[in-house]
C-alpha cells in the first residue's frame, strides 16, 4: 500500500520528472545527483519506485539500497556471463554432433559449414556482450568507491544492456538456425 501511494504522489508531480535538472528532491528534500536528463531519469525512477517505494533520484545510491544494487549488480553480472558463455559452448558442441553424425552416416551437404556460419556473429557480438558487462561491473566497484562518477557507470551499463540485448537476438537466430541444420541433417539419416 505504501508503494502504491507514493507512486500515485510521484506521478502527480509531472514537473519532478519532466524537469531535466534540479538540486532539492521534492519527495525527501535531499539534493540529488542532475545529469542524466529527463528521459533516463523518468525511467530511472520508474524503477526505483517499485524497487524501494522511494520515488528520488538518488534512491540507488543511498543506504540499504546500494547494497541492494551492488548484490543485483554481481548476481546478473554472473548470470550473464555464465548464459553467454554456456550458448557459445552449446552451439560448439552442436556443430560437433552434425559433422560427426555427417561423417558416421555418410550424409553430404554443407551442413557443418552453415552450422559454422549460423554460430559466427554469436561469438563476436556475445564476446562483446560479455566484456561490456564486465566493464559496467568493475566501473560500478569505482563508483561505489567514490573513483568514478555514477554517470560514467550508467552509461556503460546502459550500453552493456544493448550489447545483451543485441546478443539474445543474434544467439536466437543461431539457435533457430541450427535446429533447422540438424533437423535437415535428421532427414537425411532417415531416408
Amino acid at each position: 500500500m505504501a508503494v502504491e501511494s507514493r507512486i500515485k504522489e510521484f506521478s502527480s508531480n509531472s514537473s519532478f520528472i519532466s524537469t531535466p535538472q534540479w538540486s532539492i528532491c521534492p519527495p525527501c528534500d535531499n539534493r540529488c545527483y542532475p545529469g542524466l536528463g529527463a528521459k533516463f531519469w523518468t525511467h530511472l525512477n520508474e524503477v526505483q519506485i517499485i524497487e524501494s517505494g522511494h520515488p528520488s533520484s538518488h534512491s540507488l545510491f543511498i543506504g540499504t539500497d546500494v547494497a541492494r544494487h551492488i548484490s543485483v549488480g554481481i548476481f546478473s553480472t554472473m548470470i550473464t556471463l555464465l548464459a553467454h558463455s554456456m550458448m557459445m559452448f552449446y552451439l560448439i558442441g552442436k556443430g560437433k554432433a552434425v559433422k560427426d553424425a555427417m561423417a558416421e552416416h555418410g550424409v553430404a551437404g554443407d551442413y557443418y559449414r552453415r552450422i559454422a556460419v549460423a554460430r559466427k556473429p554469436v561469438f563476436s557480438i556475445g564476446t562483446l556482450a560479455m566484456g561490456v558487462t564486465m566493464v559496467a561491473a568493475i566501473m560500478g566497484a569505482s563508483v561505489d568507491t567514490g573513483v568514478l562518477p555514477p554517470i560514467v557507470h550508467a552509461m556503460i551499463a546502459y550500453g552493456a544492456i544493448a550489447c545483451n540485448l543485441a546478443a539474445v537476438k543474434t544467439e536466437i537466430a543461431a539457435l533457430l538456425e541450427s535446429s533447422r541444420i540438424v533437423d535437415e541433417v535428421n532427414h537425411q539419416i532417415r531416408s
